[in-house]
């Protein structure tokens, strides 16, 4: 499927996440706290996000996130319509590497679209994340698609 950029928005994180008392994913930002009393007060609930992206112009929405319990964006309303792809589960912390410029996710997610074969669609990508970081016995990422867009080509 052929997109052209004004018919696809992408937000993309990688920071850490947070879970606050009810148990939904907030995004880390300068100075928060991560307890989950203090998230709320210190912290960007994802559903803030996801209900801007949700309610954008563009036909094609993706968000990527890069933290942990991320997996906790694939049970918000907010995130119906989207394709969503996060590094982890619900429950699980993000890979990091204290002496890499990025995390374990987001390395390997640059790599693909940098250095991967051929042309690299969102099913693709998946694919190749999930491969490269179980072999390293890393989180699972989670994908949740719409529609057909697995076939939205990142890179041609």
């Amino acid at each position: 499927m052929r997109v052209v950029p004004a018919d696809l928005l992408l937000f993309y994180y990688a920071r850490h996440g947070l879970r606050d008392q009810d148990d939904r994913l907030r995004l880390a930002l300068p100075g928060s706290m991560d307890t989950p009393r203090d998230a709320r007060r210190s912290s960007l609930p994802v559903d803030f996000v996801l209900e801007i992206m949700k309610r954008a112009a563009a036909q094609h929405r993706i968000v990527i996130l890069d933290c942990c319990y991320s997996g906790l964006a694939m049970a918000s309303p907010a995130a119906a319509d989207l394709h969503l792809v996060t590094a982890t589960n619900r429950t699980a912390k993000a890979a990091y590497r204290v002496d890499a410029r990025n995390t374990e996710f987001t390395g390997e997610l640059v790599r693909v679209l940098v250095d991967g074969p051929g042309p690299v669609d969102l099913g693709g990508l998946h694919r190749h994340l999930d491969r490269a970081l179980l072999a390293r016995g890393l989180p699972r990422p989670l994908q949740r698609c719409v529609d057909h867009s697995s076939d939205l080509v990142l890179r041609p």
